[in-house]
C-alpha cells in the first residue's frame, strides 16, 4: 500500500469505500493520477469524498473497475446462433459451445457478477473492447456482439436476460494466402433504467456469426469489460 493513500485515511471509524478499494487488487492497482488529484489535501475528511472520486462526479474521474477479462473461441460457428459460453466452464472456458437459446438456471456461470453498483440510466457506464479473429471465410461476413445483464436467482428459476448493447462488426475476406482476419473493437455501454447491483446483477456477452454457409471455421476473441461510471 502506498504512503500517499495511507495519509488520506483520516475519517472516524470504518470507511467501507476505502476498504473496498485497497482490498481489491484490480481496483487498487488501477488508481490513476486523476483519482489522486480528486482527493483533498491530506487531512481528516468525510469518507464520502472517496466514493465521490470513484463515481465520475464533478471534480474527479472514475477509476475503471474490472468486470472481466477473458478469451474465447468458437469452432465452426453456426450462422445466426448466439454463443454465450461453455456448458460446464461458463464464460471462462476457452471453447464456447453453449447457445443463448439454451440458457437456463443451470448456466448462470456464463455471466460474471458486477463488482460495483451502477445507478439507473448511466450513460456510457461500461466499456467493452477487444480483438476478434475470424478464419475460413472468402467473402465479407458480420459478427454480432451483444451485452446482456441478468440478476442472480436462488433455486431453479431462469433469470430474464436484459439486452444492454449490440454491435455488428464487418469482417472483410482474407487477402492473398492469409487464412483469417483480425478486427479490433470497442463499445461504450449505457445502463438501463434499473440499477445494476453489486454481486446480484451479472454481466454476459455473446458472439454470433450472422451469415450462414460462409465457410467460417473459427471465431476467437480476447476482451475486457470495465465499469467507467457508477452515478
Amino acid at each position: 500500500m502506498s504512503d500517499w493513500f495511507d495519509q488520506y485515511y483520516g475519517c472516524d471509524g470504518p470507511c467501507p469505500e476505502y476498504e473496498r478499494i485497497v482490498n481489491t487488487p484490480q481496483i487498487y492497482s488501477s488508481i490513476t493520477e486523476d483519482y489522486k488529484s480528486c482527493l483533498p489535501t491530506p487531512t481528516p475528511f468525510d469518507c464520502t469524498l472517496i466514493a465521490h472520486c470513484t463515481s465520475g462526479g464533478t471534480g474527479g474521474s472514475v477509476t475503471p473497475i474490472l468486470i472481466v477479462s477473458n478469451s474465447m473461441s468458437i469452432r465452426n460457428p453456426v450462422g445466426g446462433e448466439e454463443y454465450i459460453g461453455e456448458k460446464s466452464g461458463g464464460f471462462n472456458s476457452s471453447t464456447w459451445n453453449l447457445l443463448k437459446t439454451s440458457f437456463t438456471y443451470e448456466y448462470l456461470n456464463c455471466g460474471v457478477p458486477f463488482p460495483h453498483t451502477i445507478n439507473g440510466s448511466v450513460s456510457n457506464a461500461i466499456n467493452v473492447c477487444g480483438n476478434l479473429f475470424v478464419q475460413g471465410h472468402r467473402e465479407t461476413v458480420n459478427v454480432h456482439i451483444k451485452i446482456y445483464k441478468f440478476d442472480c436467482v436462488d433455486g431453479s428459476s431462469t433469470p430474464t436476460l436484459t439486452l444492454l448493447f449490440t454491435n455488428i462488426l464487418e469482417i472483410v475476406a482474407p487477402s492473398g494466402v492469409a487464412t483469417g482476419v483480425n478486427k479490433c473493437w470497442s463499445m461504450d455501454v449505457s445502463n438501463e433504467e434499473d440499477k445494476i447491483t453489486e454481486c446480484t446483477t451479472h454481466f454476459m456477452i455473446s458472439f454470433s456469426l450472422i451469415q450462414e454457409g460462409s465457410g467460417v471455421s473459427l471465431i476467437k476473441s480476447s476482451y475486457k469489460a470495465t465499469i467507467e461510471k457508477v452515478a
